[in-house]
């Protein structure tokens, strides 16, 4: 995803990052999510090769963006649940 999605990245001391989402951000990203669930092979990438290096680089930053991820989902289902 890239800025115009809603994406940004926060940067903290030194070389701590994480990505942060945007309202419009996380509605993007449901959406990709519906459409990867209509149609599995849209976001397919072509090359098996490139798919496997990303997931070998996947180290403790990828992991705090997905926790990021699932705490804002969660955060949002309880805001939901409270309005």
């Amino acid at each position: 995803m890239e800025p115009e999605d809603g994406v940004v990245w926060v940067y903290g001391l030194g070389d701590d990052s994480v990505m942060a989402f945007t309202d419009f951000g996380i509605e993007t990203l449901m959406e990709f999510i519906r459409m990867h669930k209509e149609d599995p092979e849209l976001f397919r990438r072509r090359n098996r090769r490139s798919t496997v290096r990303r997931l070998v680089r996947m180290d403790t930053k990828v992991k705090a963006e997905w926790a990021l991820i699932c705490t804002i989902h969660k955060l949002r289902k309880l805001a939901r649940a409270a309005a």
